[in-house]
């Protein structure tokens, strides 16, 4: 699967987190397990004590994930990123 797809599912996965209490509960308990039954596929074998965490933003707390450095990565990170928006933003 592509990072696209994998955005896809990441995407379907919050959307109905967001509307059912229940799968969002499974999901922050078991977030590989959910995002396998969605379609994502990983590593077979997983790599040795890898994990998904799944940390849920509040009205009064957004979180910005620093992601493992790419190698090579140019002077300008912009190239690798473009330009980059928080998606935190507080509640208007």
């Amino acid at each position: 699967m592509s990072r696209e797809s994998d955005a896809r599912i990441i995407g379907k996965v919050i959307a109905r987190a967001w509307r059912d209490e229940g799968f969002k509960k499974r999901f922050v308990a078991n977030p590989m397990e959910v995002l396998k039954e969605e379609g994502m596929r990983f590593p077979d074998p997983m790599p040795r004590n890898w994990k998904i965490s799944v940390v849920l933003d509040t009205p009064q707390e957004s979180h910005i994930v620093i992601p493992v450095k790419p190698r090579g990565l140019p002077a300008d990170e912009e190239e690798v990123f473009g330009p980059i928006q928080c998606c935190g933003a507080p509640p208007q």
